[in-house]
């Protein structure tokens, strides 16, 4: 295996082939004495997150009182697809910080792996700062904690659109951007901006940097998959995407009125479902 012990992760320590494994340097004793000591699954020893039939997250404290989130994958279907591939977990590593370097908030990474056997990849992790105080954007919706906190909804939903429009300036697609990827919490100090939130991105596995005229073709599936947890009429509609475009330097759209149609037709589409 491949091991860095490194101040920050980069894309040139990770492999498409063999094992391999970051761990951020001043993380790297405690990380080492967990997975010796209180093994990393799901067994009841740390608090279990969430879960899917593939993955699960945990949250977890060392003894010097570091959170973090620790995701990993302990059942992966169509192993072989990862070839020559990273793992989601590496994915997502490496689109973390190409997000950050563009200057959209997300956690920072403390440790990430693949662990192969032949080329076959076995399992993936990866270890991020936790979100202390955050809650996702499903607060937002009408069971949730902030439902009647129409102000805060309106600053939640405007500025991730500004984010996705830098998003959308670098030539990537989000592909996962729906609330509960979406973070926020209420700010202790209101900043420069007068905003009341602080926001930041999570689990971007899916994002993917392409060519301009492929993101122009497949940025409907950025709004498509936000919008559909609301119930925004045409004009709110239209006032959205018009934030977006003024956020944008270089609009993959003329006006909002390109965009809407197809937006449209794609939220019918899925209430049909």
């Amino acid at each position: 295996m491949k091991n860095f012990v490194a101040e920050a992760f980069e894309q040139k320590q990770t492999s498409i082939w063999s094992s391999w494994q970051f761990v951020q340097s001043d993380f790297a004793e405690e990380f080492a004495f967990l997975r010796q000591n209180s093994p990393l699954v799901r067994n009841g020893k740390h608090q279990l997150i969430w879960r899917t039939k593939q993955k699960f997250v945990l949250k977890i404290t060392t003894a010097s009182g570091k959170t973090f989130a620790y995701k990993a994958y302990d059942k992966l279907k169509k192993k072989y697809k990862f070839f020559f591939r990273l793992s989601p977990c590496g994915a997502e590593a490496v689109n973390y910080q190409l997000i950050k370097s563009i200057n959209i908030p997300v956690p920072q990474i403390w440790a990430a792996g693949d662990v192969r056997r032949k080329g076959v990849l076995e399992t993936a992790f990866i270890a991020t700062e936790f979100a202390e105080g955050y809650l996702d954007g499903r607060e937002f919706l009408a069971d949730g904690k902030y439902h009647d906190r129409l102000d805060l909804q309106e600053e939640f939903i405007v500025r991730h659109l500004q984010l996705l429009a830098r998003l959308h300036d670098h030539n990537i697609l989000h592909r996962g951007f729906t609330p509960m990827n979406l973070l926020f919490r209420i700010s202790d100090k209101v900043n420069s901006a007068d905003c009341a939130l602080d926001i930041m991105w999570i689990d971007v596995a899916s994002c993917r940097k392409m060519p301009r005229f492929m993101l122009k073709k497949r940025m409907i599936v950025d709004f498509e998959q936000f919008f559909r947890f609301f119930e925004f009429s045409t004009e709110e509609l239209r006032k959205y995407l018009n934030v977006y475009l003024a956020a944008a330097e270089k609009p993959l759209a003329a006006s909002a009125d390109e965009i809407l149609p197809k937006l449209e037709k794609a939220l019918q589409k899925r209430r049909k479902r």
